[in-house]
Protein backbone atom coordinates (compact mmCIF):
# COMPACT_ATOMS: atom_id res chain seq x y z
CA UNK A 1 0.00 0.00 0.00
CA UNK A 2 1.26 3.50 -0.71
CA UNK A 3 2.67 5.31 2.26
CA UNK A 4 1.06 8.55 3.43
CA UNK A 5 1.48 11.08 6.22
CA UNK A 6 -0.99 13.64 7.50
CA UNK A 7 -0.21 17.27 8.20
CA UNK A 8 0.88 17.84 11.79
CA UNK A 9 1.31 20.79 14.12
CA UNK A 10 4.78 21.83 15.21
CA UNK A 11 5.97 19.55 18.03
CA UNK A 12 3.38 16.81 17.36
CA UNK A 13 4.37 13.27 16.35
CA UNK A 14 4.09 12.36 12.68
CA UNK A 15 1.26 9.96 11.75
CA UNK A 16 2.32 7.60 8.98
CA UNK A 17 0.12 5.03 7.31
CA UNK A 18 0.99 2.26 4.85
CA UNK A 19 1.76 -1.43 4.84
CA UNK A 20 5.15 -3.05 4.32
CA UNK A 21 4.89 -6.66 3.21
CA UNK A 22 8.30 -7.79 4.39
CA UNK A 23 11.41 -6.64 6.19
CA UNK A 24 12.15 -3.65 8.31
CA UNK A 25 10.66 -0.33 7.17
CA UNK A 26 12.51 2.96 7.48
CA UNK A 27 11.59 6.52 6.58
CA UNK A 28 13.62 9.39 5.19
CA UNK A 29 12.48 12.98 5.13
CA UNK A 30 13.37 15.67 2.61
CA UNK A 31 12.76 19.38 2.16
CA UNK A 32 12.38 19.20 -1.62
CA UNK A 33 10.03 17.17 -3.87
CA UNK A 34 12.97 15.61 -5.73
CA UNK A 35 14.18 14.17 -2.39
CA UNK A 36 17.76 15.46 -2.61
CA UNK A 37 17.97 17.44 0.66
CA UNK A 38 17.39 15.36 3.77
CA UNK A 39 15.69 17.32 6.54
CA UNK A 40 14.03 16.35 9.81
CA UNK A 41 10.45 17.67 9.93
CA UNK A 42 10.89 19.75 13.08
CA UNK A 43 10.04 23.29 12.00
CA UNK A 44 7.05 24.63 10.03
CA UNK A 45 7.12 23.92 6.31
CA UNK A 46 6.43 21.30 3.64
CA UNK A 47 8.32 18.01 3.75
CA UNK A 48 8.50 14.86 1.63
CA UNK A 49 8.76 11.35 3.00
CA UNK A 50 10.01 8.18 1.34
CA UNK A 51 9.47 4.77 2.96
CA UNK A 52 11.95 1.97 2.34
CA UNK A 53 11.40 -1.68 3.10
CA UNK A 54 14.53 -3.85 3.22
CA UNK A 55 12.75 -6.94 1.96
CA UNK A 56 13.55 -10.50 2.98
CA UNK A 57 14.08 -13.94 1.41
CA UNK A 58 10.72 -13.71 -0.34
CA UNK A 59 10.50 -10.01 -1.26
CA UNK A 60 12.86 -7.54 -2.88
CA UNK A 61 13.59 -4.22 -1.19
CA UNK A 62 11.11 -1.54 -2.17
CA UNK A 63 10.98 2.25 -1.97
CA UNK A 64 7.79 4.30 -2.01
CA UNK A 65 7.07 7.33 -4.11
CA UNK A 66 7.54 10.53 -2.13
CA UNK A 67 4.51 11.73 -0.20
CA UNK A 68 4.25 15.27 1.05
CA UNK A 69 2.98 16.63 4.35
CA UNK A 70 3.23 19.90 6.24
CA UNK A 71 4.36 20.88 9.69
CA UNK A 72 2.04 23.71 10.72
CA UNK A 73 3.17 26.49 13.04
CA UNK A 74 1.05 26.76 16.20
CA UNK A 75 -0.42 30.26 16.36
CA UNK A 76 -2.99 32.00 18.56
CA UNK A 77 -6.46 32.30 17.03
CA UNK A 78 -8.40 33.73 19.98
CA UNK A 79 -7.74 35.82 23.09
CA UNK A 80 -9.47 34.69 26.29
CA UNK A 81 -9.56 37.01 29.33
CA UNK A 82 -11.01 36.34 32.76
CA UNK A 83 -11.14 38.47 35.89
CA UNK A 84 -10.00 36.86 39.13
CA UNK A 85 -12.28 39.05 41.24
CA UNK A 86 -15.92 40.17 41.06
CA UNK A 87 -14.93 43.81 41.42
CA UNK A 88 -11.97 46.16 41.21
CA UNK A 89 -11.34 49.39 43.11
CA UNK A 90 -11.62 52.86 41.57
CA UNK A 91 -8.40 54.82 41.09
CA UNK A 92 -6.36 51.63 40.74
CA UNK A 93 -4.64 49.87 37.85
CA UNK A 94 -5.33 46.31 36.69
CA UNK A 95 -2.48 44.01 37.82
CA UNK A 96 -1.59 40.36 37.28
CA UNK A 97 -3.52 39.50 40.45
CA UNK A 98 -6.73 40.90 38.87
CA UNK A 99 -6.76 39.22 35.47
CA UNK A 100 -5.64 36.12 33.61
CA UNK A 101 -5.08 35.87 29.89
CA UNK A 102 -4.66 32.89 27.60
CA UNK A 103 -4.75 32.23 23.89
CA UNK A 104 -6.60 29.47 22.12
CA UNK A 105 -4.32 28.15 19.39
CA UNK A 106 -5.03 26.74 15.93
CA UNK A 107 -4.25 23.20 17.18
CA UNK A 108 -6.95 23.47 19.89
CA UNK A 109 -4.45 23.93 22.73
CA UNK A 110 -4.41 26.84 25.18
CA UNK A 111 -1.38 28.91 26.20
CA UNK A 112 -1.12 31.21 29.21
CA UNK A 113 -0.14 34.75 28.24
CA UNK A 114 2.21 36.57 30.64
CA UNK A 115 0.65 39.74 32.07
CA UNK A 116 3.59 41.77 30.72
CA UNK A 117 2.65 40.75 27.13
CA UNK A 118 -0.87 42.19 27.19
CA UNK A 119 -1.95 45.80 26.79
CA UNK A 120 -4.78 47.18 28.93
CA UNK A 121 -6.74 50.28 27.99
CA UNK A 122 -9.08 51.84 30.53
CA UNK A 123 -12.48 53.22 29.65
CA UNK A 124 -11.72 56.82 30.66
CA UNK A 125 -8.06 57.61 31.06
CA UNK A 126 -5.08 55.91 32.64
CA UNK A 127 -6.73 54.12 35.56
CA UNK A 128 -10.07 52.75 36.70
CA UNK A 129 -12.68 55.33 37.60
CA UNK A 130 -15.84 54.80 39.59
CA UNK A 131 -18.60 54.17 37.07
CA UNK A 132 -16.38 52.47 34.47
CA UNK A 133 -17.87 49.19 33.25
CA UNK A 134 -15.25 47.76 30.90
CA UNK A 135 -11.57 47.60 29.99
CA UNK A 136 -10.03 46.66 26.66
CA UNK A 137 -7.27 44.02 26.56
CA UNK A 138 -5.05 43.54 23.48
CA UNK A 139 -2.50 40.89 22.52
CA UNK A 140 -0.88 40.25 19.11
CA UNK A 141 -3.62 42.07 17.21
CA UNK A 142 -6.46 40.44 19.17
CA UNK A 143 -8.68 42.74 21.24
CA UNK A 144 -11.16 41.70 23.90
CA UNK A 145 -13.59 43.98 25.74
CA UNK A 146 -13.94 42.82 29.36
CA UNK A 147 -16.87 43.93 31.51
CA UNK A 148 -15.84 44.99 35.01
CA UNK A 149 -17.46 46.22 38.20
CA UNK A 150 -15.58 49.22 39.61
CA UNK A 151 -16.31 49.92 43.28
CA UNK A 152 -15.57 53.09 45.21
CA UNK A 153 -12.13 53.41 46.70
CA UNK A 154 -12.19 52.92 50.46
CA UNK A 155 -9.34 54.67 52.26
CA UNK A 156 -8.68 54.70 56.00
CA UNK A 157 -8.25 58.38 56.83
CA UNK A 158 -8.41 57.95 60.60
CA UNK A 159 -4.81 59.19 61.08
CA UNK A 160 -5.22 62.23 58.82
CA UNK A 161 -5.83 65.66 60.32
CA UNK A 162 -5.79 69.28 59.27
CA UNK A 163 -2.99 71.44 60.66
CA UNK A 164 -2.35 75.17 60.54
CA UNK A 165 -6.06 75.95 60.60
CA UNK A 166 -6.05 78.95 62.99
CA UNK A 167 -6.25 82.08 60.88
CA UNK A 168 -6.91 85.73 61.43
CA UNK A 169 -8.37 87.44 58.42
CA UNK A 170 -5.94 89.99 57.08
CA UNK A 171 -6.92 89.97 53.39
CA UNK A 172 -4.20 87.52 52.31
CA UNK A 173 -4.59 83.94 51.08
CA UNK A 174 -4.36 81.29 53.78
CA UNK A 175 -3.70 77.52 53.42
CA UNK A 176 -4.38 74.64 55.75
CA UNK A 177 -2.41 71.40 55.42
CA UNK A 178 -3.27 67.71 55.71
CA UNK A 179 -0.95 65.72 57.93
CA UNK A 180 -0.70 62.03 58.75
Amino acid sequence: ENVSATDIFEGYPLKISGIAFAGKTGYRFYSDPECHNEAEPTSPGTYYMVAKSEGDDNYLPIESAPCHFSVIKIIPVQLLISLKSDSVTALSLITASDISAESKNNDGSFSEIPFSDIEIRYQRGEKLLFGDNFITVSYLGFTERVNINVIKADYDLSGIKWINTDFVYDGSEKRAELSG
